[in-house]
């Protein structure tokens, strides 16, 4: 055993990578539960193998699980040197928004060490807590690394989507796997987190880009008004001509796709993802536009023929928005 000992010490101190290091871990971890479920007849849990003491377990027993030490001290003095130069780099986010190469290279180790762990002995039911740590120490580092390059985008939405494709990335390798449930619905409520901001400002956007955004802030205040509220049709930039003007440019673009271009939905990188924005993005369209809709059609806001200036059902836009 003495020479298998040696020359694992050379092989850790040796400048290896991670994954190999945790692929060394792991082989070692193998054979020690392997020797204390076939020779000691022990379940094959962290707390039975850690309780057999050398005075209680053959030699080989204990001495696999000194080795088994050794290694994983590597393998965490290794994960320790990654957080650290990931933190020390300055990463700049793409000008496409896409994830930079640091986190896919950093994404790309994680996913190794998560297949080094599946193919492992650890118990069902302990695999997710087993390996937590391990998670932990190679994701924090990446979502952190984003979260500081996207500091460095001008404007909510670019960050939002850079943030998503980012995490994304970070999510399609977890989910591949069954021990990091916690951890992917903790990294999914950071999506849905940086998809709402997304979807407000490329709602807000379309309807600015036809000059309905100011009069959609018109409509806001005014909804948000204390009783009794003035009319409508009196409030500065809310007049029927103006109101009709601007209608007629969103109905341009949501009666024509080729007009309904969302810039920054197109940014994102999952198929799935931009699906689901787009769907939401268009949902929200279509209830401002029923918010409108409602607002002009009340009597009580004084609009000669409203039913000129809102021309369409909010029935007809969402069906027309939803076919895109």
């Amino acid at each position: 055993m003495r020479p298998f000992q040696v020359r694992l010490d050379e092989v850790l101190s040796a400048n290896n990578s991670s994954v190999v290091l945790y692929r060394i871990a792991n082989l070692i971890d193998f054979y020690r539960r392997t020797i204390l479920s076939s020779v000691l007849h022990l379940p094959l849990s962290d707390h039975a193998s850690a309780g057999a003491s050398s005075s209680e377990a053959p030699s080989l027993a204990a001495a696999f699980q000194e080795l088994h030490k050794k290694a994983e001290d590597a393998f965490s003095h290794s994960l320790t040197k990654f957080a650290k130069d990931l933190d020390n780099q300055t990463i700049i986010a793409p000008a496409d928004l896409t994830p930079p190469d640091e986190a896919v290279s950093a994404v790309k180790k994680l996913t190794e060490v998560m297949s080094v762990f599946d193919s492992s002995l650890v118990p069902q039911n302990e695999r997710e807590k087993t390996f937590a740590e391990v998670l932990a120490a190679l994701l924090d580092p990446v979502v952190r690394a984003c979260t500081v390059s996207a500091t460095s985008l001008v404007g909510a939405a670019d960050m939002a989507v850079y943030m998503v494709n980012c995490l994304e990335l970070c999510s399609s390798a977890l989910a591949k796997f069954d021990f990091t449930t916690e951890r992917l619905a903790k990294v999914r409520e950071l999506i849905d987190a940086h998809m709402d901001t997304i979807v407000e400002e490329e709602t807000l956007a379309l309807f600015t880009r036809c000059g309905l955004g100011r009069k959609i802030a018109r409509l806001n205040e005014w909804e948000e008004g204390n009783e009794p509220r003035p009319p409508l049709s009196e409030m500065d930039g809310m007049d029927g001509g103006s109101l009709s003007d601007a209608l007629r440019g969103f109905e341009e673009r949501v009666f024509d796709s080729s007009q309904l271009y969302l810039e920054h939905c197109a940014k994102l990188c999952s198929q799935h993802v931009r699906a689901g924005a787009k769907r939401r993005i268009t949902d929200m369209a279509g209830a401002t536009y029923r918010r409108l809709y409602e607002a002009v059609t009340l009597p009580a806001n004084k609009y000669a023929s409203p039913h000129l200036i809102v021309r369409y059902r909010p029935e007809q836009v969402d069906t027309v928005l939803q076919g895109h």
